[in-house]
């Protein structure tokens, strides 16, 4: 039981990421979990399967350590660092620091 649990608590962490980017691009749509039976479910957005490409995000340059913050450096890694993931096809990213 524990194991659903977690995996529809990042199901729906996942479906608040997709909101947010999807929001960005064509306009809000509609997101929503869809249930397909046997405790099996699908990330839906605007009546299409979302599929997840993703990936975990925390740049630390050498020399550096946890207390690093990205968000604040006058070079903006995250920007050049998103333009390289979305050349990968990366559609979902979990940032943390």
């Amino acid at each position: 039981m524990k194991k659903i649990i977690i995996s529809i608590t990042c199901i729906a962490v996942v479906a608040s990421l997709a909101l947010a980017i999807f929001s960005n691009f064509g306009g809000l749509q509609k997101v929503y979990i869809k249930t397909l039976g046997s405790n099996r479910f699908q990330l839906m957005i605007g009546n299409k399967p979302y599929i997840v490409k993703g990936m975990v995000y925390s740049p630390v340059p050498v020399g550096q350590n946890h207390s690093y913050d990205f968000w604040s450096d006058p070079e903006k890694p995250h920007l050049y660092d998103g333009k390289l993931m979305k050349a990968m096809g990366v559609n979902t990213i979990r940032v943390y620091q």
